[in-house]
C-alpha cells in the first residue's frame, strides 16, 4: 500500500449542495444490517402498520439527534453507488448532500479525477482528493459521497482516512466484488481500508435497483442508530 500523499497545493472549493451557504473558501495545500421495522401509530386501528415511507422518516428522525451533526460518508471502489446512496440519506437527515469527485471537477478546470491522474499522475490526482477531503473535515451535517476510483482513490488506503476521522463511514459492497475477493484477496487490497467503515451495506448488483433503494437505506439508518445508541 502506497503511503498517503499529503495536500500541497492552493485549491478553490466551493460546496456541491445548492442549499449550502458556504460559499467559496481558500485551501492551501462489518457489519450488513438487516434490521426489520415495524410500527404503529397511536389512533391507527389496531394492526395497521405505519406506512413505508412515514416509518424510514421517523427511524431517520431518531438517527438526526443521534448524530448531532456528524457527517455520515459512503466510501467503496463503486462511485456510482456511493452516490446514490448518498443522495437518498441527505434528505431523510436534513443534511446536505456533497460529492467529493463533483468538487475535484470543480477545482481542477471540469478535469476529473480519472483525468488527472492520467495526464498528471496518480500522485496528483491524489493530492487533490486529499485537499477536498481536508477541507470538508471543516463541515457538519453533510451527506458525503467518495471517490470510487475503482479502488485507487484516496480512501482506499487506511493511512489516507485522517479526514474523515469520527464521521459515520459506510462501505458500500456489492456481491460480485465480495466473492471475487475471496477467491483472489490480493488483487482486491483496497478492502483491507474499507473494512474500517463502521456499516457494510452489500449489494446484489453494482447500482442500487428501485427494488434495494428503501431496504438498504433503512439498514444503514439502523445500522447508525445501534452505532451511537449502543
Amino acid at each position: 500500500m502506497r503511503p498517503c500523499v499529503s495536500p500541497s497545493r492552493d485549491v478553490l472549493l466551493a460546496s456541491s449542495s445548492s442549499s449550502s451557504s458556504c460559499g467559496f473558501r481558500r485551501l492551501s495545500t462489518t457489519t450488513t444490517t438487516t434490521t426489520t421495522i415495524v410500527g404503529r401509530a397511536h389512533g391507527r386501528k389496531k394492526g395497521e402498520s405505519i406506512p413505508e415511507d412515514v416509518a424510514v422518516q421517523k427511524l431517520a428522525d431518531a438517527v438526526v439527534l443521534l448524530l448531532r451533526g456528524v457527517n455520515v460518508v459512503t466510501i467503496g471502489e463503486n462511485e456510482t453507488a456511493n452516490h446514490q446512496l448518498s443522495e437518498l440519506l441527505a434528505p431523510l437527515l436534513n443534511y446536505s448532500p456533497m460529492s467529493v469527485p463533483k468538487l475535484i471537477e470543480g477545482i481542477s478546470g471540469g478535469k476529473t479525477r480519472e483525468e488527472i491522474a492520467r495526464t498528471e499522475g496518480d500522485a496528483e490526482a491524489l493530492i487533490v482528493e486529499n485537499s477536498v477531503h481536508e477541507q470538508l473535515s471543516q463541515f457538519l451535517r453533510v451527506s458525503l459521497a467518495t471517490c470510487g476510483a475503482n479502488g485507487v482513490g484516496a480512501l482506499a488506503r487506511g493511512d489516507c482516512w485522517a479526514w474523515i476521522f469520527g464521521m459515520i463511514t459506510i462501505w458500500v459492497d456489492d456481491e460480485e466484488s465480495a466473492k471475487l475477493s475471496e477467491q483472489n484477496p490480493e488483487n482486491f487490497p483496497q478492502r483491507e481500508a474499507y473494512e474500517l467503515a463502521d456499516i457494510r451495506v452489500v449489494l446484489k448488483g453494482k447500482e442500487l435497483n428501485e427494488d434495494e433503494k428503501e431496504k438498504t437505506v433503512r439498514a444503514v439508518l439502523e445500522g447508525v442508530k445501534a452505532l451511537i445508541d449502543h
